[in-house]
This record gives C-alpha cells, sequence and structure tokens, in this order.
C-alpha cells in the first residue's frame, strides 16, 4: 500500500473523530485482518483490564 493511501486513510478516520472506533479504523488502515478487530472489538482478544485500553499479544497497538 502506496504511503498516500495510508495518509488518506488516516486523515478520513481523523475527520471522523469517533474516539470510541478510533483504534478499530486506525488498525484496519494497515490490514488487520477484520476477524483479528471484531474480536478485539468485543473484548474476546483484548488482554487489556483497563477500560478503553487495546492490548493484543499478536500485534503492537
Amino acid at each position: 500500500m502506496a504511503i498516500i493511501n495510508i495518509e488518506d486513510k488516516i486523515s478520513k478516520i481523523i475527520e471522523k473523530n469517533d474516539k470510541n472506533t478510533f483504534i478499530y479504523d486506525f488498525l484496519s488502515v494497515f490490514n488487520i485482518p477484520k476477524a483479528t478487530i471484531t474480536k478485539l472489538r468485543k473484548g474476546i482478544n483484548n488482554l487489556s483490564k483497563e477500560e478503553g485500553e487495546v492490548l493484543s499479544k499478536n500485534n503492537a497497538l
């Protein structure tokens, strides 16, 4: 993926300005599988014990 495409996608996420979905939208820019993002969103693979934090064993988030 070209850097310009990444920049465009990130700009759209920033314009959206939704703190509840930001991290999930951001991860999708870098081709993290949708299944992984869905599991993180549901808390299945989220190893963080803190509210509002996302921690994944296999990805640097």
